[in-house]
């Protein structure tokens, strides 16, 4: 009896030994996750969209306003909304923009602040607007196609656009690059696809040197190119990746310019989120899948040269990777009140990194603080396997080998006993 007893009690040490083992980088990894500077949420039944860093070191950030009327036996409208806060995340101002007579989408896709202190949002219909410095409407345009998803303001002034239109009869979907001047005149349009092939245009930055730099997808597969400043194409790259759990076509939904002067590019197709760093000529120099996510939305480069990124995993969700994408730490964003939704996010100068969303039917906005140069001891899990899968791989090896070992103890000790 007492060597079986000593059989257990070696089989449950070694156990809780290899778990242990297993767990230690994962655990040091998830507390390396930055501090939450400060969170706030207000105004009831707005939802964030799109937010920024503004220059003061506040954030502003747009959205839906789901506004209540007390006439016409209770109605709801949905309005576009901008609020800014200051850089300790108070509330400094909120505007709302639409009216019966002024058609403006509920949600803006991206708000980028211009070089007159004030905002320019874009909506999913073509829809452009563009403020003062206190959130003042000063133009509100609708751009034919009514395809824009992504607005920035360039280095002369003006603004380019980028979006994609599938709504027509068409088998095949239509890109649209567009130029406009500081009052939301056109200058220039290119267009990709819709003849006998599907471009979907998500991201567009202005180039290192001069021009612009697009992605998305381009027939099913990631999508880079580069044009020059009138629209013209200079190259075009795509890039293909396999995926057993693709659940949908793959896109590119952010593209980033890199200290080293190339660019990263984050998206996914829905099973998996993707992360391709290139070269300043489209170059692949490495890809990473992050199969535990969905898809990427935004990506920025931080401080110490690895990068921050958010998009969808069920909920709300950050990861921060180093310079050659290896995973860092993961964050969720889900608490009592429930998801917090309609998330977006961006990097801020001191090397954290903000979120906005709604929690609780209210809008949400948060800041995160910098987080310490990671340590070279944190593990960096290969691409080739599931970042999540890497715990559940180290204990089932230790279950099999502390099985193994424990029925040869537990014969060997029986047969003895015989």
């Amino acid at each position: 009896m007492k060597a079986l007893s000593f059989a257990r009690s070696l089989i449950l040490a070694l156990l809780i030994t290899l778990l242990l083992v297993a767990s230690a980088p994962f655990l040091k990894a998830l507390s390396e996750a930055p501090q939450t500077q400060w969170s706030s949420t207000a105004y009831y039944g707005y939802s964030a969209s799109c937010v920024i860093e503004t220059e003061d070191g506040g954030l502003a950030a747009g959205g839906t306003a789901e506004i209540h009327s007390a006439e016409g036996g209770g109605t709801t409208a949905f309005r576009t909304m901008l609020v800014k806060t200051n850089s300790s995340g108070q509330m400094q101002w909120s505007r709302t923009y639409g009216s019966d007579g002024l058609e403006i989408s509920a949600s803006p896709r991206s708000v980028f602040q211009t070089n007159d202190s004030g905002y320019i949002l874009s909506g999913h219909n073509g829809w452009l607007l563009k403020t003062d410095a206190e959130g003042n409407m000063e133009w509100f345009k609708t751009i034919e196609p009514r395809a824009y998803y992504n607005v920035i303001q360039t280095s002369d002034g003006r603004y380019v656009l980028a979006g994609f239109d599938d709504s027509s009869d068409s088998l095949y979907a239509t890109s649209y690059l567009l130029k406009i001047n500081q009052n939301g005149n056109t200058v220039w349009m290119k267009t990709f696809g819709g003849s006998d092939l599907s471009v979907y245009l998500n991201a567009v930055v202005e180039a290192n040197d001069s021009g612009y730099v697009v992605a998305g997808s381009w027939e099913g597969a990631y999508w880079l190119a580069e044009t020059d400043i009138h629209g013209g194409l200079l190259w075009n790259k795509t890039y293909s990746y396999e995926n057993y759990w693709r659940v949908s076509e793959p896109r590119i939904n952010s593209v980033a310019r890199t200290e080293d002067g190339g660019y990263i590019l984050a998206g996914g197709d829905g099973g998996g989120a993707w992360l391709i760093k290139v070269d300043s000529e489209g170059n692949e120099q490495w890809n990473r899948p992050y199969l535990d996510g969905e898809f990427f939305q935004s990506v920025a480069q931080s401080a110490d040269g690895g990068y921050v990124l958010t998009g969808w995993y069920g909920d709300a969700w950050s990861v921060k990777v180093d310079s050659s994408g290896n995973l860092l730490w993961t964050a969720s964003y889900v608490d009592q009140g429930g998801p917090r939704t309609s998330y977006a996010a961006t990097s801020t100068v001191d090397g954290g990194y903000a979120v906005a969303g709604q929690l609780a039917k209210s809008l949400w906005l948060a800041k995160f603080a910098p987080e310490l140069a990671p340590s070279p001891e944190i593990p960096s899990p290969s691409p080739e396997y599931l970042p999540s899968l890497f715990p559940i791989i180290w204990i089932v090896t230790a279950v099999i080998i502390v099985a193994v070992v424990g029925v040869g103890l537990l014969l060997y000790f029986k047969k003895r006993k015989h």
